[in-house]
């Protein structure tokens, strides 16, 4: 068996100097040829410099992808791997040393499975702000944090890996490419490309598994830990369903997803009543900043447009 292990990065030389020292102590699987690819989306800082001073023993190989944007840099990878299995990890990421084992053992126990996934825990480089570290698990796809369980469970469509840790067999891989006009880019906060991956991967009948000991920690930097942020994210969420969403499906109130107004309304009732304390601030922050962005972005040109090209509506 053979593992391509890939990185996407843009501008983030100096984690990613770390992320490739971390890479180059994890233990190899026995039996297993390991390639490490870099898919360099355009960087303008060290990045260069640090790709060329990576561990030997890593043998890098680096390929440059002028599209900007993750997905772009993804499909690129997707077009370089040469391995039986991608996995992807991030340039911001600390891999454990047994991460490659963990997802060897559970390729070989379970050889029909096309997805793997695990454990996302965040890095924070200072203990973050009580208010932070208090509600965390109400915003945890903010971070890309992501703990499906202690014990090796099926993947489902509410239970996906995230970007920064997750395996795909290659020729599934390859059948499933990632929407450029979802990854994140310099100028958008878009995202989701890797979960509309899974979801059709698990649609069309494919198996994934969960991978309890394959476990990463994902870098928090300080400028990601403000209300603020986690505002942006939200709505840009919200804006990804108005997008995405098939309008077709049921449960909707003059035309929009129901949950959306059950968002606001908990919001809403959390506020008033304070209900759950002060640990229900960031629930209140997310549901009411996702249904912000689904609404606004709802009734846009440019995402009816979208919307229209992606479920042959109106």
């Amino acid at each position: 068996m053979r593992l391509t292990v890939a990185i996407c990065t843009y501008n983030r030389a100096r984690l990613l100097e770390r992320t490739l020292r971390e890479l180059d102590l994890v233990r190899r699987p026995a039996g297993v040829d390991v390639e490490f690819l870099l898919i360099d989306n355009g960087s303008a800082d060290a990045t260069r410099a640090v790709a060329a001073a990576a561990p030997p023993a890593l043998g890098l190989r680096v390929v440059h992808e002028p599209r900007r944007g993750l997905s772009n840099a993804r499909n690129r990878a997707i077009d370089e791997a040469t391995g039986d299995y991608i996995c992807w990890t991030d340039d911001d990421v600390l891999v454990s040393p047994d991460w490659l084992v963990a997802y060897a053992e559970a390729m070989w126990s379970h050889p029909a499975a096309d997805i793997f996934g695990g454990p996302v825990e965040p890095w924070f480089p200072e203990p973050p702000a009580e208010w932070l570290r208090r509600g965390i698990e109400h915003v945890g796809p903010a971070y890309a944090i992501v703990h499906h369980g202690p014990e090796p469970i099926p993947l489902t469509r509410d239970q996906t890996p995230f970007g920064a840790n997750m395996a795909f067999r290659a020729a599934a891989q390859r059948m499933h490419r990632y929407d450029p006009t979802l990854g994140r880019t310099p100028d958008s906060m878009l995202s989701g490309e890797e979960t509309a991956v899974v979801r059709a991967m698990l649609a069309e009948g494919r198996i994934g598994r969960w991978v309890p000991r394959a476990g990463v920690r994902h870098y928090i930097p300080p400028d990601r830990q403000s209300r603020e942020y986690l505002a942006r994210y939200y709505e840009a969420h919200g804006e990804l369903v108005a997008i995405t969403e098939d309008r077709t499906t049921g449960n909707r109130w003059c035309g929009r997803a129901r949950y959306m107004f059950l968002h606001l309304l908990d919001a809403q009732l959390r506020t008033l009543f304070r209900i759950g304390g002060n640990d229900a601030e960031l629930a209140v922050l997310r549901n009411r900043s996702i249904a912000r962005g689904y609404f606004r972005a709802f009734a846009s040109d440019a995402t009816r447009a979208a919307r229209a090209a992606r479920v042959g509506s109106p």
